[in-house]
């Protein structure tokens, strides 16, 4: 008869069980910690969350993917031009950096994202860079 090794022996978290953990760390790419699961998921990641189990005897590393998109239904909140709205720049992008400063746009060295209007965002077509954390934490 085999004998079960204790990896095989520790029952994995139920995936409902992880809902009653604490978020203790959230990563967003490319920040150290999320290239390895860059690499396995490609542009599909969206975050990696550190978390305890009920119990905080254990970290629990779990990814966040797109899997999908869904066009804007009418009714749904657009963007307003004269609001300010966080994008986030990729390393070396000057070209486009140069273009928000002439817009008026603004970094936020705190929070590590440029504020621009949504007019703007709709002339340079960066409706993908806009970062919903950001708004969501207003």
């Amino acid at each position: 008869m085999k004998r079960a090794s204790r990896a095989e022996t520790s029952a994995k978290p139920a995936p409902n069980a992880l809902r009653n953990g604490a978020v203790t760390r959230t990563l967003w790419p490319p920040a150290p910690g999320t290239k390895r699961w860059q690499q396995l998921y490609g542009e599909a990641l969206v975050c990696v969350r550190h978390r305890h189990d009920a119990a905080g005897l254990r970290r629990v590393i779990t990814v966040e993917l797109a899997v999908g998109a869904v066009a804007r239904r009418r009714g749904q909140p657009a963007l307003q031009d004269r609001a300010r709205y966080p994008v986030q720049l990729v390393a070396g992008e000057r070209e486009l950096k140069a273009a928000l400063k002439i817009r008026q746009a603004w970094w936020d060295p705190e929070s590590g994202c440029w504020y621009v209007y949504g007019s703007t965002i709709r002339e340079l077509h960066l409706e993908d860079r806009i970062l919903m954390r950001a708004i969501a934490r207003r």
